[in-house]
């Protein structure tokens, strides 16, 4: 196997006049539900009083044709928008950002990027942008620049930094999280591989993870897990087929517990917490291997343990979503199955049709999935499987919606579709 040297360059580029949110103002909104990949620390879980489990084209309170493809997810703050496209496949990206009511668009700005090999499915926007109070926060690459930039509530650039190269068999990257005072970026890759806290207001590094390429070329598409452990502290949980799970501390990155050997195939889709468990899985372009269901030490010291594993119809891409003690799981295939989480007892599995790559998200006691070709399923989140209604859009579909102050914003690769809430 050929072995190639790569140079990584480090760059700070500054803009002047940081300042405190020029457009929202210094009031926190009264959600943060919406301003990550998954939600409120990954979870996927939303709330809202009357959000449709159907609807026709005459019940959207907006729709809109965006300016190139994708499959990055929407991300809301406030009273807007914000969403990633390609410049109609070409390897330059644009941030929208929109007003959440009438979708109109407020400003958009452009990144310029290179052309490089991606998966069949693949699309050269992936990564889903993290939000807070003051900025927008998106990562973009290609095999010579791993990108990172922020960018404030009214379109201005504030800080962006180069993190040396992310070379991936199929392209694409992880999606970006704020935890508290900074940004974690994570560059699981084929070359040099890294886990970077920025100070969310400078871009500079306040810490730096050095991580091992994988041996057998397989980058990581996870994001991370902010996982709150018994004892009131915040850990930071990654995986990846090198690593397998990782807990690191968000205040140092030091390595808080690892499991090395968890996984032998590529890992995408994102850690969960249920019933006790950290969730999650590997695969290959058949489908998902195994997903596992971790044990966290219960103390500083002690060891993690793997309490059970579950290999049929487990998910890939798509990660579960949970309800009290329940897991549910949507496999690529299109099979939904719900998990007694404590004991890993199959309780029911139904075929819903289709392939997924959306992540299933819950509303309450509703769990909406999204398949590949826009076909809205609702199914209850229960003991008994019931659909609640199915609405199909017929687009191509690999992004996870969002719920934002009660309407669902729901992203095909060609269009954003604004549901319910009035």
């Amino acid at each position: 196997m050929k072995r190639f040297l790569y140079s990584v360059c480090i760059l700070i580029i500054p803009v002047p006049g940081i300042a405190s949110d020029p457009v929202l103002g210094e009031k926190e909104p009264p959600t943060l539900e919406s301003n990550r990949f998954r939600g409120s620390e990954g979870s996927g879980i939303y709330t809202a009083k009357n959000l449709p489990v159907s609807w026709s084209k005459d019940d959207y309170l907006w729709t809109l044709e965006l300016p190139g493809d994708g499959h990055s997810s929407p991300m809301a703050w406030g009273d807007r928008i914000y969403v990633t496209c390609t410049d109609r496949g070409n390897p330059r990206l644009f941030l929208l950002c929109l007003d959440s009511q009438s979708g109109k668009e407020i400003w958009r700005r452009s990144f310029e990027s290179e052309a490089h090999r991606l998966h069949r499915l693949a699309s050269y926007v992936t990564s889903t942008p993290a939000v807070d109070r003051y900025h927008v926060y998106m990562a973009w690459s290609n095999h010579s620049d791993f990108n990172i930039a922020a960018i404030d509530h009214s379109g201005k650039e504030v800080w962006r930094r180069k993190l040396g190269t992310r070379v991936t068999q199929h392209g694409g990257e992880t999606s970006p999280i704020v935890l508290d005072d900074r940004l974690i970026v994570v560059n699981d890759s084929r070359g040099p591989s890294s886990i970077h806290a920025l100070d969310r207001m400078t871009g500079e590094t306040l810490w730096n993870r050095e991580r091992p390429n994988d041996p057998k070329g397989k980058a990581s598409y996870s994001t991370p897990l902010v996982y709150h452990t018994a004892r009131g502290d915040k850990q930071l949980i990654f995986i990846s087929t090198s690593r397998g799970m990782t807990a690191l501390n968000p205040n140092n990155g030091d390595v808080t517990w690892e499991m090395p050997h968890l996984f032998s195939k590529r890992t995408i889709l994102s850690p969960v917490r249920i019933g006790g468990y950290i969730f999650a899985s590997d695969g290959s372009g058949t489908g998902g291997a195994k997903l596992t269901a971790v044990r966290p030490p219960a103390r500083a010291g002690a060891e993690p343990e793997i309490a059970y594993e579950i290999r049929k119809s487990a998910p890939y891409v798509p990660t579960p979503v949970g309800y009290r003690d329940r897991l549910f799981l949507v496999s690529d295939g299109g099979i939904a199955t719900c998990i007694d989480a404590p004991n890993g007892e199959e309780i029911w599995k139904a075929k819903l049709g289709d392939t997924y790559f959306s992540s299933p998200i819950r509303v309450d006691d509703r769990i909406y999935a999204v398949s590949r070709r826009a076909d809205v399923v609702v199914f209850r989140a229960a003991d008994t499987f019931e659909i609640l209604g199915r609405t199909l859009i017929d687009q191509t579909c690999h992004a996870t919606p969002i719920v934002h102050e009660g309407r669902l914003y729901l992203r095909t690769v060609s269009h954003l579709y604004c549901i319910g809430g009035g």
